[in-house]
């Protein structure tokens, strides 16, 4: 069963990636970050508030939830950026790169040990990127070096996220309030930028593109949903590699829905490839 889910976590994701990408033919990434965080806020609070209620947890587990939160908004925001401008097969794979951004912040500033199956996934990774972005320029309309950074960085910062969400849910083991206090944090941060004087960005209300964002939304909410649960039944060395399918599904994804918009070369579905495999070597090593 934690497999199933761990499985329909990394196809919602892909799923949300595909939908989102439709969508900015009519409307901007700070637009669906905003829906997203909204949808995310108000389905999970609603299942708690409803079915598995309100618990009760210190002011410091709650610290780590609202911390998640902030670093949740950037992190959507640069993945959906990074989407619009070199594409969702592309910033797809380098997105997923989580974990290898997440075992190289504990071995340079936790001195965990690297070892061979984690040097052997960092090579495949770094390799598997490189492959995804060169050259992209050929493909990607008006390209700028800095559109392959945006994945990027959001990937590092969700290798910061990832252990902080680990640590939060051994103190709480509540899944969903967690969701919910990320989605709202993360939200009101979002609502609080667009609002600042010198925020040049503004919310595109599109209907073509609502239908989009709402379903991409949906599905974004439905793989952080599955994540959570598919981690409380299941142990990390078992879910971590299924999920890290992801790149696999956004690419088999914009080869049957994005064809029109989006050009699969050979070189991203081997990057693709290589970037799982090196993400599935670096998660059994760190499990």
């Amino acid at each position: 069963m934690p497999q199933i889910i761990a499985l329909s976590a990394a196809v919602a994701y892909a799923l949300s990636f595909i939908l989102s990408k439709r969508g900015f033919k009519y409307s901007s990434p700070i637009t669906i970050t905003f829906i997203s965080l909204l949808i995310q806020t108000v389905t999970l609070f609603s299942i708690a508030l409803t079915i598995t209620g309100i618990p009760s947890v210190t002011p410091f587990v709650f610290m780590l939830f609202a911390i998640a939160g902030v670093l949740q908004a950037v992190v959507r925001q640069l993945t959906y950026i990074g989407i619009e401008k070199i594409g969702a097969a592309r910033s797809g794979p380098i997105r997923a790169s989580v974990p290898f951004w997440s075992a190289a912040i504990a071995i340079f500033f936790l001195g965990e040990e690297m070892t061979t199956a984690i040097a052997l996934g960092t090579v495949l990774v770094v390799v598997g990127i490189l492959l995804i972005s060169w050259r992209a320029d050929e493909h990607v309309k008006d390209f700028r070096r800095w559109y392959i950074i945006a994945p990027l960085l959001a990937s590092i910062l969700g290798g910061v996220v990832y252990p902080i969400r680990r640590y939060a849910l051994r103190f709480s083991d509540e899944p969903i309030f967690f969701g919910a206090v990320v989605g709202i944090v993360g939200w009101a941060c979002t609502a609080a930028y667009l609002a600042l004087p010198t925020t040049k960005e503004k919310l595109i209300w599109n209907r073509e593109s609502l239908r989009y964002f709402i379903a991409g939304g949906a599905f974004e909410s439905l793989g952080l949903l599955l994540v959570l649960y598919a981690l409380t039944y299941g142990p990390v060395v078992m879910i971590t590699p299924l999920t890290a399918t992801l790149p696999l599904w956004v690419v088999i994804g914009s080869k049957l829905f994005l064809n029109d918009v989006e050009k699969i070369t050979t070189r991203i579905v081997i990057g693709a490839v290589l970037v799982v495999l090196g993400t599935v070597a670096i998660s059994f090593a760190k499990a």
